[in-house]
């Protein structure tokens, strides 16, 4: 009994080898993962192998709007080097699908037409740091599975790396297991294995904001206990740059970074007087490269589409005129169902869990684009922010309040409530847009979830820890679930 206790009460100390060689195995273990997530053909061949494509200035562009961007950079240009339709550039109003159906018009579906010329209104983060760097070493460019599936294994390094952080900010030493489950489950519920397995120019954006945002929030939180003025410097800096490439693949993430914001207000007024100029220094050199960011992000928009704020998403060329979309909170509850509370449906066979398309509207309502999907809380690891309240009462009782902490927790509650709402009625729902707010919400709560436990007492010390270790499971069991109904339908 004194050795089963041992054994279940190890903590995760970073300095320690051992514990961080069981994190690396559990990264790996999660990397792994991604090959049998792809889609396989009768024989066992993936349908969607990547490859590198040939490239040269002036040849035949493939169908793919990331390369087309690539391409209409090396011609020196921003808009994409597509004809535009007469009938098209004629319509009053080329947004609305009927318009474009009664006139026969030719159009490129889900790209950007302003002022008579495509754009594409994704992101470029993909391809500064994906499609640039391989070109220049190859002299060919990744197709769409290539590209999601780098940007999937970036991403669970760099959620692996973020989660630890948010987990020593909360608790000095966590439970070694509760920890590795966490960070399992915090995994699943990001969507890296959907994206592989979609492997589409949606989750190349989707993947590309979780790999920018989780290494801001990791480098960003990591630098709050650097003691090496140079060394957080450079980790300050690297985070800004990642913050503006999270902007320039889904700003919507990258609102959900501002979470962690209140440790680095934390840190700045820890700071003494005899180091003032080490707090200037590490003010500038976060503040400094993300004004630089922001400028750049704010002149490729105006460059597109005449207003530094305009990312062009009401110029898509889809199922509906985007532009009508508008924020009303008669839609308030619908999405808190769709972005929460809509859970996995029970099937017969394996994993016995699968998503279904459901849309909860008010009488009246407008059209709303939505598709299989299920609520962050299907996930169960992301339940573990409505633990919190507890967790604040023990801390009090005990006089160990921290406001820094509890600011980031109701932060990253009210973000993932105004992005769920905001996503909502302008876009509607989708997998993809759950995974704007999922992850971030299961990394605070796996923290949160785990603190509780260490600070429970008595027999409320290993129910807590039950349940988180169950919570962590579910979200392994669910993404599962949600893998294997894409697979089906695909």
């Amino acid at each position: 009994m004194k050795y089963i206790k041992k054994i279940f009460g190890a903590t995760f100390c970073p300095e320690k080898l051992i514990p961080n060689i069981l994190f690396a195995l559990v990264i790996l273990l999660l990397i792994n993962a991604l090959f049998p997530a792809r889609l396989k053909n009768e024989d066992g061949t993936p349908v969607k192998e990547g490859k590198l494509i040939e490239y040269e200035v002036g040849g035949a562009v493939p169908a793919d709007i990331y390369i087309r961007q690539f391409d209409a950079w090396k011609k020196g240009q921003i808009e994409l080097d597509l004809e535009v339709d007469r009938r098209l550039a004629a319509l009053e109003n080329p947004y609305d699908p009927t318009e474009r159906k009664n006139s026969h018009a030719r159009y490129n579906w889900d790209y950007a037409f302003f002022d008579g010329k495509y754009y594409s209104y994704f992101g470029i983060a993909p391809i500064l740091t994906v499609h640039a760097p391989i070109y220049a070493v190859t002299g060919k460019l990744p197709d769409i599975p290539m590209t999601c599936f780098i940007l999937a294994l970036a991403a669970i390094i760099a959620t692996a790396f973020a989660y630890r952080e948010i987990v020593l900010r909360f608790i000095k030493k966590p439970n070694l297991w509760l920890f590795l489950l966490g960070l399992a489950g915090s995994v699943c519920a990001s969507g890296v294995y959907l994206g592989v397995l979609c492997s589409d120019m949606y989750y190349v954006a989707v993947l590309s904001a979780q790999v920018f945002s989780m290494a801001f929030v990791a480098l960003a939180v990591r630098s709050m206990r650097e003691e090496k003025l140079w060394a957080r410097m450079i980790m300050l800096v690297l985070a800004a740059i990642a913050l503006t490439l999270t902007v320039w693949s889904r700003p919507t993430v990258a609102l959900m970074c501002v979470a962690v914001f209140p440790l680095f207000i934390e840190f700045i007024f820890k700071i003494r007087k005899d180091t003032l100029k080490d707090g200037i220094l590490t003010v500038a050199s976060f503040a400094l490269p993300l004004m630089a960011g922001a400028i750049a992000v704010m002149w490729y928009n105006n460059a597109r589409f005449g207003s530094p704020l305009d990312f062009g998403a009401n110029y898509q060329l889809t199922v509906s005129d985007v532009s009508l979309n508008t924020i009303d909170f008669k839609y308030l509850f619908s999405s808190f169902f769709s972005y929460f509370l809509c859970p996995m449906w029970q099937t017969e066979a394996k994993p016995f869990v699968e998503m279904q398309r459901i849309m909860v509207l008010p009488s009246g309502a407008r059209y709303f684009y939505y598709d299989r999907y299920c609520g962050a809380f299907a996930y169960g690891l992301p339940l573990g922010i409505l633990a919190y309240p507890r967790l604040a009462m023990i801390e009090k009782h005990r006089g160990e309040k921290d406001v820094w902490k509890t600011a980031v927790v109701c932060i990253t509650a009210i973000l993932a409530l105004v992005i769920a709402f905001s996503d909502f009625c302008i876009g509607g729902v989708n997998m993809r847009y759950i995974y704007d707010i999922s992850v971030m919400l299961a990394l605070i709560s796996a923290a949160v979830l785990i603190n509780l436990t260490e600070k429970s007492d008595g027999i409320a010390k290993p129910i807590t820890g039950i349940v988180t270790a169950v919570l962590s499971l579910v979200s392994i069991w669910t993404n599962m679930g949600v893998v294997e109904t894409i697979r089906l339908v695909l």
